[in-house]
């Protein structure tokens, strides 16, 4: 766009709009025509050369001068210290000045206060749009967003004990200042290959990848999918049992600004929760490339890896570089958190050649290499597999904890029987001359067990159920132990249950039947009622056997509970590792590609490994030599137009 600008002046606002410009020695400006600038320039971070401390300009000053010291004086003045007049600013008593290249700032107001006529020297001072922190609560326990040397508090791993708190400046992503100029990442699908995540979460119910046309392996065409899927248990629901995929889920996406939690580095995001780990954290070639082909296959663009192994797995390999090449996608993968040097050590998919992967090792809230972060020291950079650093230690995250527990059923009231009564099940109390507290049924032609008594009449076809309200649990069995005397073929016993309540043996589903024990033992029996997980569900018992009484069956069942498990979805947690580093990539990944969709994963892989901070930590373990910034990627990618403003 072409801009003509024949006068200065300065808003100062909350927010301070800046134009970028090139200026002559007059106080008229240069025209500068952008209309076919590229935005995305190599070598370009931002036309402002702001100190290392980010507080002024380098390379520049401003000088006031006396009102009685004419144009020419003035110039006069600034050339013989080998400086240059860039511009008058509102008041034009003060001029902007370009000092001679490698003059020190300080050094340079020194030395121009001493010229004759000048009033003040002072630095360009950098002034940057306001930001608002998020409202959650927990946000300041978040050092990699916005690190003030705050000492991180346990909550229930281990902490990292060193530079916790940071002595002196600590290093931080500059989040603040990215959501200033991006905080969405909506239109970009991330998917999460991992432990699942817990979709129930406070902070992230709302965050989720939802299909109506999915496609995947185990079915034929499309069908609505929401959340993802799990390879491990081969279902619809990749819930978390492990804590872990939720905690990489939050850190990319936890809904910022809810008053809840924390922030992600996307405050609003779409996550695909792609279930490859079980609940030990063990994965297997074939769940990890399934899971990879499931991503590809239902459009993520950006992928988190958070997760390695020893071998060099060509399924794997195969499938992350097929997918760069065919479908544009970006993969961050952890370096691993065993300590080790991967000059000599191998970890994958960190190892992998591929150039839409970026590997992440970890740095602490000092800016310095975690002491469990895996680092690459092989002599020649480009032989190095790990490209760039990331906050890895005491990061404040979304968590799973799972809260386990039982109910211990009754036998004696609430249930439904077939017959009159009590008359085709029993009820035998806990005595000292009897089986433990159980219920009995009695085939044709058989007695009652010794010392039992008589509860139940002979039969041959009988059942008996009752309801349960199961709706706060995630997942549910049915536990017994079950005695199932002299059966042959034709007698069975069989557990059934229904989620709408009513009569379960009428309208249910079989949910297992115990095997058939003539040696007169008790079975352990576990039967899945997660499906019943509702306030209705019906759980039933029935036993058919002989009607001619010639080989009946007995049945004896004892000590009946439903044990369930449900997660907590509001629990956070402090953990490290490469993992956590991952995902701080995998935000920023998410977050360039909405500030500029039209960029493809090179560009974005480079915009990440170029603009990060130099550090002496980074310098000695990665590619690139830099710890990630997430805002100055951003200006890399998409340079914002600024100019220099000064508080009068």
């Amino acid at each position: 766009m072409n801009r003509k600008l024949r006068t200065i002046s300065f808003i100062l606002t909350s927010i301070l709009v800046i134009f970028a410009f090139k200026v002559s020695f007059g106080d008229d400006f240069q025209i500068v025509n952008r209309k076919n600038k590229s935005y995305f320039e190599s070598t370009s971070t931002s036309n402002i050369n702001v100190s290392s401390d980010g507080k002024i300009v380098e390379g520049e000053i401003i000088v006031k001068f006396k009102p009685n010291i004419d144009h020419n004086s003035r110039l006069y003045g600034v050339n013989s210290l080998g400086g240059s007049q860039k511009t008058t600013l509102a008041d034009p008593n003060h001029i902007l000045v370009k000092l001679q290249d490698g003059e020190s700032v300080y050094s340079a107001i020194e030395r121009y206060k001493n010229l004759p006529g000048v009033e003040i020297a002072q630095p360009n001072y950098v002034y940057r749009m306001n930001s608002i922190p998020p409202n959650d609560p927990s946000y300041s326990q978040q050092w990699a967003a916005k690190n003030t040397g705050q000492t991180i508090v346990k909550l229930i791993d281990s902490l990292y004990s060193i530079n916790n708190p940071p002595s002196g400046q600590g290093y931080d992503l500059g989040l603040e200042d990215a959501w200033n100029l991006n905080s969405d990442c909506n239109s970009t699908v991330i998917a999460v290959i991992d432990s699942g995540i817990n979709y129930d979460h406070e902070e992230l119910g709302n965050t989720f990848w939802e299909s109506p046309s999915c496609v995947g392996n185990y079915w034929v065409g499309t069908k609505y999918c929401k959340y993802g899927f799990d390879f491990v248990d081969i279902d619809d629901s990749p819930m978390d049992y492990t804590g872990h995929g939720t905690h990489v889920a939050g850190i990319i996406a936890a809904q910022g600004d809810n008053g809840k939690g924390i922030a992600g580095v996307c405050r609003t995001a779409r996550i695909m929760s792609v279930r490859v780990l079980d609940q030990y954290g063990n994965g297997t070639s074939a769940t990890v490339s399934l899971g990879v082909t499931f991503a590809i296959n239902n459009g993520a663009k950006i992928i988190n890896m958070s997760l390695d192994g020893p071998t060099n797995d060509p399924s794997v390999s195969t499938a992350i570089t097929n997918a760069g090449i065919n479908d544009d996608v970006l993969f961050i993968v952890s370096a691993g958190s065993q300590g080790a040097d991967l000059s000599s050590t191998n970890r994958y998919p960190c190892e992998y050649s591929s150039p839409n992967i970026i590997c992440v090792g970890s740095a602490d809230q000092k800016g310095s290499l975690a002491t469990f972060s895996n680092y690459d020291t092989s002599a020649s950079l480009s032989n190095r597999s790990i490209d760039i650093l990331a906050p890895g230690a005491n990061i404040l995250s979304s968590y799973n904890k799972i809260l386990t527990g039982y109910i211990t059923i009754d036998p004696s009231t609430g249930w439904t029987y077939s017959g009159n009564s009590s008359n085709d099940w029993g009820y035998i109390p806990d005595t000292a001359t009897c089986y433990s507290e159980m219920f009995y049924s009695n085939g044709p032609g058989f007695g009652f067990p010794g010392g039992c008594g008589s509860y139940a009449l002979p039969n041959t076809n009988s059942y008996v159920y009752s309801t349960f309200d199961l709706s706060e649990y995630n997942e549910a069995l049915l536990k017994t132990r079950v005695k199932f005397e002299v059966a042959d073929a034709g007698d069975y016993l069989e557990f059934l249950a229904d989620p709408n309540g009513g009569d379960p043996i009428q309208n249910g589903v079989s949910i297992k039947r115990p095997f058939q024990q003539p040696a007169n033992t008790f079975e352990n029996y576990i039967g899945d009622l997660t499906f019943c997980t509702t306030s209705t569900c019906s759980v039933g018992i029935k036993m058919v056997t002989d009607s001619d009484g010639t080989v009946p069956a007995r049945t004896i069942v004892k000590s009946l509970s439903i044990n369930w498990a449900k997660s907590n979805n509001s629990y956070y947690n402090v953990m490290s590792g490469t993992s956590m580093s991952a995902a701080f990539v995998t935000g920023t990944a998410a977050l360039l590609k909405n500030y500029q969709p039209s960029f493809n994963y090179s560009d974005i892989f480079y915009a990440i490994v170029n603009s990060g901070d130099s550090t002496s930590a980074a310098a000695i373990s990665t590619k690139f030599g830099t710890s990630l910034n997430t805002y100055k990627a951003l200006i890399y990618l998409k340079p914002p137009t600024i100019t220099s403003g000064v508080l009068q």
